[in-house]
């Protein structure tokens, strides 16, 4: 086996050093989030928004030469053609965290202004498919490019001031993060560009930049995905006008702890059951309804809320509006959603009804108002005794501005698969439990002269030990079946394989040291990690992580 200085001493692959893209928040990269119609308005604005670095390291983004910004249309939206006759775009390293943002617009910045723009002209928009996630509608070429270390520990700031009227004058609304948890935070000015002040708005713009890495930087990129990832939670989040998902039933059945999800069931007619008990629900409240002769495996009530969710009684609601994808993912209660700012107290609204049987106790939504509209939602939660659950939906509102938050979440922490288009999938599956799949990440960059920083988290509670693997070059397999590693791949040739180390319930921490020789710059070092599991979870008995490939420069 040779040694560490023996394979750096062999480095000759130079990288690919293409232009390439990070998108922003991450989790939307290829996904639907939010929407906003006060960014790319049909008016006058500043906005500022501040974007975690972890966005950037979790995407291979670490020194980048930024010479071009994206926004991506709402999910399902057609363009409406227009230009901007001035427009400036302003990046720079945030002075504050993203959570700290200050709505004096000046104490974000670590430059001041006046400043050179990164761009300055008109802006047109494109037409887009239409499509959800949708297509990006405004790409802007920097004229001057922002060079952005994402591992300096500073958030990216980006400010956008439209300084004249859009022609013809008519808004598009843009794709979006919609929360703190998203990493992502805004302040903007709608209606003036040049305000001082702002107001906060969590729906920062999902943004798309394009880089290239700078000459003698030296940088980390992320290669392939861990395994393996399990999900104990599933939702879709919907725009209100686009709901898809009305006049359809899907069914939850029962497998192993998890559940099947499959495109099956039906709407069953108010009072077909037994004689329909009428809820006394407001706006934004909840009661308790213990079975009496229906029955739900390990549950023996059900914590019922005016805002189209459902869970199992064990804690009551902590009162919230919009759907709130953060609460969603750290739910007090296992529950079923259709969450919609629903107001069956309004006057003229529907009621929530329950009926009960012994094999069947349902909770119907029959003509409830959309909050503030008169707008009817008819959704029906059938709770089986064999342990199915059933959503079925009849005509729906699709008004009032508000969304729709479908799917199931068990109490406590869920980590986030992401907006799941569940119409379009016949078959979905959800875990008994979460599972994240073993992860490498590199805490520094691979200066030629310093030490490289690596550290492998996410590791199952069941592994014994892991070991790291050094190559000179990535193989390029990302799924090892014929070895019995099904899903899991090999993104680093095994020139070197690191001692072993024990899991002792941390990430573990790899620090390489790199030789002080500038002829390594440009040239690559390949990364990877292995953990070999007590309870296997294949017949090769280990998974692996996603692989680093380090860059190695002399900035």
């Amino acid at each position: 086996m040779r040694n560490l200085s023996s394979l750096l001493s062999a480095l000759a692959l130079s990288s690919i050093v293409a232009a390439q893209t990070v998108t922003v928040p991450d989790l939307f990269a290829n996904a639907e989030g939010g929407t906003s119609g006060f960014i790319w308005r049909a008016g006058l604005n500043r906005v500022q928004a501040a974007y975690d670095s972890s966005h950037f390291q979790s995407q291979g983004a670490g020194l980048i030469s930024i010479n071009s910004v994206s926004f991506r249309l709402g999910g399902g939206l057609t363009t409406n053609i227009v230009s901007y006759p001035a427009v400036e775009i302003y990046l720079q390293n945030a002075a504050v965290d993203y959570t700290a943002l200050s709505t004096t617009f000046a104490n974000n910045r670590t430059v001041a202004l006046p400043t050179t723009p990164n761009y300055s002209g008109p802006v047109t928009t494109t037409a887009v498919p239409g499509t959800t996630p949708n297509g990006f509608f405004i790409t802007i070429p920097l004229t001057t490019p922002f060079v952005y270390d994402a591992f300096s520990g500073q958030d990216l700031l980006m400010e956008i001031v439209i300084a004249g009227n859009p022609v013809p004058l008519t808004a598009n609304t843009c794709a979006t993060g919609f929360q703190l948890a998203h990493r992502a935070n805004s302040v903007r000015s709608v209606g003036s560009s040049t305000s001082a002040v702002g107001t906060f708005s969590v729906f920062a713009p999902l943004a798309r930049f394009g880089y290239t890495l700078p000459a003698g930087g030296a940088n980390n990129l992320v290669n392939g995905a861990g395994c393996i990832t399990e999900f104990g939670s599933l939702y879709e989040a919907h725009n209100s006008t686009l709901f898809d998902q009305q006049n359809s039933a899907i069914t939850f059945s029962p497998n192993g702890g998890g559940w099947v999800v499959t495109q099956t069931g039906t709407f069953l007619p108010v009072g077909s059951i037994a004689t329909p008990t009428v809820l006394t629900l407001t706006d934004d409240s909840d009661t308790n309804y213990p079975f009496t002769v229906g029955s739900f495996p390990g549950w023996t009530s059900l914590q019922i809320s005016s805002n189209c969710y459902v869970t199992n009684g064990t804690a009551p609601f902590v009162p919230a509006t919009l759907p709130n994808l953060a609460s969603f993912n750290a739910p007090t209660a296992t529950g079923f959603y259709c969450w919609h700012d629903m107001d069956p107290g309004a006057v003229g609204s529907g009621a929530v009804q329950v009926e009960e049987s012994s094999t069947v106790t349902t909770v119907t939504y029959n003509g409830v108002y959309t909050w503030n509209t008169f707008a009817a939602n008819n959704v029906q939660f059938q709770f089986f005794a064999t342990g199915e659950v059933t959503i079925a939906w009849g005509t729906m509102s699709l008004t009032g501005g508000n969304g729709y938050l479908v799917g199931f979440s068990r109490a406590g922490t869920n980590q986030d698969r992401g907006s799941i288009d569940i119409s379009a999938n016949p078959v979905l599956q959800i875990a008994a439990a979460d599972r994240a799949p073993l992860r490498m990440r590199a805490t520094t960059r691979p200066i030629v002269g310093t030490n490289w920083g690596l550290e492998t988290s996410s590791i199952p509670p069941n592994g014994v030990f892991g070991v790291d693997i050094f190559g000179l070059a990535d193989p390029g397999i990302n799924d090892l079946f014929f070895i019995g590693m099904p899903t899991c791949g090999l993104r680093a040739t095994p020139d070197v394989i690191g001692s072993a180390w024990l899991n002792l319930g941390v990430p573990n921490v790899t620090v390489l040291p790199l030789p002080a020789d500038p002829a390594l710059t440009g040239l690559s070092l390949y990364a990877t990690s292995a953990v070999f599991e007590s309870i296997p979870v294949n017949a090769f008995g280990a998974v692996t992580a996603n692989g680093v490939q380090g860059l190695l420069g002399t900035l």
